[in-house]
């Protein structure tokens, strides 16, 4: 399963979004949901998204998160060290050590799914 996410913010600290989709292995959209926080900022937006993502599919499925954010994918990889946003870091890395978790970057809407979770964040963050 694919899961498409991403995270956005009006002003960095500002009004922030965050939203995800998960698709089937036949491309069907099976999962999607989004949400905003007031004051946050684009790196918490992007992280929040993965740990909302994995909060919702049951452990036992193998999934593939696709993002635009080169922070989530790189740190996630064990590329880059953390330096600030510890608590998410934390329950991201929590959420993600008993299941099979690939990471993948993707430019910013490269496809449709991406084109709907920017859409979607955006429109949260806008929204608070």
């Amino acid at each position: 399963m694919d899961l498409y996410t991403d995270g956005a913010c009006s002003g960095n600290p500002g009004p922030g979004g965050w939203a995800y989709i998960l698709v089937s292995e036949a491309g069907t959209e099976t999962m999607t949901r989004s949400g905003a926080f007031s004051n946050t900022t684009n790196n918490k937006m992007e992280i929040q998204a993965a740990i909302e993502a994995l909060h919702d599919v049951p452990s036992n499925i193998p999934v593939k998160i696709i993002s635009d954010s080169q922070l989530l994918v790189r740190t996630m990889k064990g590329e880059w060290k953390k330096h600030t946003n510890y608590k998410q870091w934390l329950e991201l890395e929590e959420l993600t050590k008993d299941r099979q978790v690939e990471w993948e970057w993707r430019k910013r809407n490269s496809n449709e799914y991406m084109e709907k979770v920017d859409k979607a964040a955006h429109n949260h963050a806008k929204s608070k």
